[in-house]
């Protein structure tokens, strides 16, 4: 019912026990009642509402052009093509969030939170002078951008998320903590690597140039030749407060509501 946007998860399960929703013309109320979208008619209190047509994006890849963000051959990526098409009438900006990467870090560690992070989002967007952003955001970002595009007036007009959604399991959240916060140094580029490739093991069978991607854009050379990772390890102050993993449902259920002008419909994709 939410995908068919009658209504939110929360409000669909009450509905349905309330005996107000049909499917087929038939009173269900049991909200485990299987349905298939494309096919069965539903209906809220008479209400119906056909189901979204997905969109497909066909994309030739030309010849030579290789799948990945970067290659260390120097050859076209499929990123480089895209660009190249998206230039005239598109912009994209990349964050470094605050800790992390080429931005400054914060003096107080306990401000490495969600709402440190919206504020510095909404001054950017606000002042890069655009009115809707297509929004791509993996781990974290993709968590950043579901909250932004649950606000009242978001600027968020499409919104694309990677390696998250409304649900945060504990045992990922104890692998992170793990780690998180950590600051060692590597004598060589090779001891950064061999770090890198395991705490990031989860991430599957990587390329050998995959993982040396990585690790350039994890780690980077101090002045005293030893190797460091590019984010302040402060970071991992609120991490190790003990937040217990946040129910994101309500939240996923405002954000398609407030996108469902824009989005088709929702779709996960496992790759690997």
């Amino acid at each position: 019912m939410s995908k068919l946007r009658l209504a939110s998860r929360s409000e669909a399960q009450r509905l349905v026990r309330a005996g107000a929703v049909t499917v087929n013309g038939r009173v269900v109320t049991d909200p485990l009642a299987p349905v298939v979208p494309e096919r069965d008619a539903i209906a809220v209190a008479g209400k119906t509402q056909p189901a979204p047509a997905w969109r497909t994006i066909a994309f030739h890849k030309p010849r030579g052009t290789v799948t990945t963000r970067r290659d260390p051959q120097g050859r076209r990526t499929v990123f480089d093509v895209l660009g190249e098409a998206l230039a005239p009438t598109h912009r994209v900006l990349a964050v470094d969030m605050p800790g992390r990467g080429a931005s400054q870090w914060l003096a107080e560690p306990n401000d490495y939170v969600v709402p440190t992070y919206l504020t510095t989002l909404t001054a950017l967007v606000a002042r890069s002078g655009a009115q809707r952003v297509d929004w791509v955001g993996t781990s974290m970002g993709a968590l950043l951008g579901m909250v932004m595009a649950a606000q009242p007036q978001s600027p968020i007009a499409r919104l694309v998320i990677n390696d998250a959604g409304p649900v945060i399991e504990p045992a990922a959240l104890a692998r992170i903590g793990e780690y998180v916060g950590l600051a060692p140094a590597f004598a060589t580029f090779a001891d950064a690597d061999a770090y890198i490739r395991r705490v990031s093991a989860p991430f599957g069978a990587l390329t050998d140039a995959q993982w040396d991607h990585l690790t350039r854009t994890s780690v980077a050379q101090r002045s005293d030749g030893q190797w460091a990772l590019t984010y302040d390890p402060g970071i991992a102050a609120p991490f190790r407060n003990g937040a217990a993993p946040p129910y994101l449902w309500p939240l996923w259920d405002e954000e398609n509501r407030a996108l469902h002008d824009y989005v088709v419909n929702t779709r996960t994709v496992r790759v690997g």
